[in-house]
């Protein structure tokens, strides 16, 4: 399936609506349409979670039988709310479902999330239903995400609907997601905060009865708040369309995918799941190459590789130089480098050498300079000076390179890899010796754009996916 060259413009066929989804992310009011006490059903359960987060716009609970639900003042019918909503949050039988998105119509309301099963996944009765439901947004009522989804997470507005069990902080940060599978949005936002990764936006979609995976990276391309566009897609309502939009968004922005549903029989899961009809997955995984965009092969590649892209700089080539604490951790490292596109940097002579005369005095034993090189047992113990030296050294014979050492990751060390970073601009990734001990600092430096890794191998992924992107996009 070849892809035409496409013009730096994103554009959508005339008869297409492009949205602005501004308002789906951070409205300035919400209604819980099923809201109420009771924490085990949907309703209850997405208005805690909205609450303990702490929206930072109205909410009005809507149940017929309740005044007062969880504090709040509730209203029997949409229509009954003072003022306009921006934003419904449906959690009620399907069957109720198509009728509430015309309350939702009459009464202005700008967008939808339909948190509700029982739609295309179920059969034909449900798909019914979706069609219904798309008919009314297409004729003034709201733009509509799922049905069958988990939401949205928002940090700028505190809109947290995807993990319903903890309040979230909400540091802003340059990724967005959009996501099929609740279960894949959700682990992949929970895991991904927890190794540094920072969000601008996350949705998941579920059905796309109205809006669509393609949607939603166009909304992130123009976005200024999101840098990096991720997703999890099991099948696409319109293909080409999503693939001439992710030609032309990743020369601007890095896209990375991880596409489900790769073998006969996860097809067939994934159509059961979210009624997806699955695309060839040999011809579409070619068709993207043509297109820039990075694939993941799972959830935990496609973290290491987003946490990578979330890097500020790209590198010129596809040189490494390996700065270690370890002789065992320069030999992971240059194992897994063979499988990948990256290449060992070759260090001149005079640059051998000054590595040698330098780390000469700070250790008993004779320093190996050749890349890896290994600093060994510094006499300097806990100083960052040495580690600092031999990147600069090494920097300017290489493209990227990577850190493996025992400092504690702390704001000098995160500041000082900045600086240095920022003024050879070329990628730096860090792997601390004891990455249990040291999840704080991780967390830190990948916040700042510094990719840490607790493994060998995660940290020559992330470089690998960077290298794949910028050789792309410099070579178009």
């Amino acid at each position: 399936m070849p892809i035409e060259p496409a013009s730096s413009v994103i554009t959508k066929p005339e008869n297409m609506r492009s949205p602005d989804l501004d308002l789906l992310f951070e409205p300035r009011s919400l209604a819980v349409i099923g809201a109420s006490e009771r924490l085990t059903g949907g309703g209850g359960l997405l208005l805690k979670s909205i609450m303990a987060n702490n929206f930072r716009g109205k909410v009005y609970p809507i149940n017929p039988s309740a005044p007062e639900i969880a504090g709040l003042k509730a209203y029997p019918r949409l229509a009954d709310v003072p003022g306009e909503i921006d934003l419904a949050v449906i959690a009620i039988p399907a069957k109720a479902v198509p009728g509430s998105i015309r309350e939702c119509r009459d009464k202005g309301v700008k967008f939808a999330v339909v948190h509700s099963s029982g739609f295309g996944e179920s059969g034909a009765d449900g798909r019914r239903m979706e069609l219904e439901m798309a008919e009314i947004a297409a004729h003034g009522g709201p733009r509509i995400v799922g049905g069958n989804c988990m939401g949205i997470y928002c940090p700028a507005s505190a809109l947290n609907t995807i993990v319903t069990y903890p309040a979230f902080g909400h540091d802003p940060g340059p990724i967005g997601f959009v996501g099929q599978s609740g279960w894949g949005t959700e682990q992949y936002t929970v895991f991904g905060l927890e190794k540094g990764l920072r969000f601008s936006r996350v949705v998941s979609i579920g059905n796309q009865c109205d809006l669509s995976i393609e949607d939603l990276i166009e909304y992130f391309a123009v976005d200024p708040q999101t840098k990096v566009i991720s997703g999890y897609v099991e099948g696409l309502k319109r293909p080409r369309e999503f693939l001439e939009l992710a030609g032309r968004i990743t020369r601007k922005k890095p896209v990375v995918l991880w596409k489900g549903g790769r073998n006969e029989k996860s097809a067939r899961a994934s159509s059961s799941h979210t009624g997806s009809l699955a695309t060839n997955q040999t011809v579409f995984e070619a068709a993207l190459k043509q297109t820039g965009v990075v694939t993941a092969n799972g959830l935990g590649n496609m973290l290491i590789v987003s946490l990578a892209l979330s890097c500020p700089v790209l590198p010129k080539g596809n040189r490494v130089g390996l700065v270690v604490n370890s002789g065992g951790a320069g030999i992971a490292l240059t194992d897994t480098m063979e499988s990948t596109d990256l290449k060992l940097a070759v260090f001149p002579d005079q640059v051998r050498r000054e590595l040698r005369e330098y780390l000469g005095t700070l250790t008993p034993i004779p320093p190996a300079v050749d890349n890896p090189v290994d600093v060994g047992w510094i006499t300097t113990w806990g100083s960052s000076v040495p580690y600092f030296k031999c990147l600069e050294i090494v920097l300017n014979h290489c493209d990227m390179a990577v850190l493996m050492c025992f400092l504690p990751l702390d704001q000098a060390v995160m500041e000082g890899l900045k600086e240095i970073r920022d003024r050879f601009g070329k990628p730096i990734v860090v792997i601390p010796g004891h990455p249990l001990t040291q999840n704080d600092g991780m967390n830190l430096l990948s916040r700042n754009g510094i990719p840490s890794y607790s493994f060998p191998e995660e940290a020559v992924q992330g470089l690998a996916a960077l290298w794949q992107y910028s050789k792309w996009k410099n070579n178009l």
